[in-house]
């Protein structure tokens, strides 16, 4: 049972973990993916107007600026990098979030957008 990760909201598939643990497995530069063309447009869909342009690395990770929650006059910007298994580290200066699967992916990010 020690194995069992628990998420804060199992049913959002996301969690912000209380700190980084630089030993995860889950998160190690022999583990990271590259992001399809499908995935980059299902996202860049997803945050329609609230983003003007999403950056590409390699196309292992993403970014993009988008507007704070409680305010829309500055921005902010977030990136996400994909890994094996379908886990998602989307960073959000200082959080950082774990994202199981492209439905956790986009439920932290609709967590994080303005109303």
């Amino acid at each position: 049972m020690r194995y069992i990760k628990l998420f804060e909201n199992f049913d959002e598939g996301f969690v912000l973990p209380n700190h980084r643990n630089s030993n995860d497995e889950r998160f190690t530069i022999e583990r990271v993916k590259i992001f399809s063309k499908r995935e980059i447009e299902e996202i860049g869909n997803f945050l329609g107007d609230n983003v003007n342009k999403i950056e590409t690395n390699l196309l292992t990770s993403i970014g993009f600026w988008m507007p704070y929650k409680d305010r829309k006059s500055t921005k902010k910007y977030i990136s996400i990098d994909k890994f094996k298994d379908e886990w998602f580290l989307l960073r959000d200066y200082p959080h950082y979030y774990e994202c199981d699967q492209m439905y956790g992916l986009l439920n932290c990010l609709k967590s994080l957008l303005p109303k």
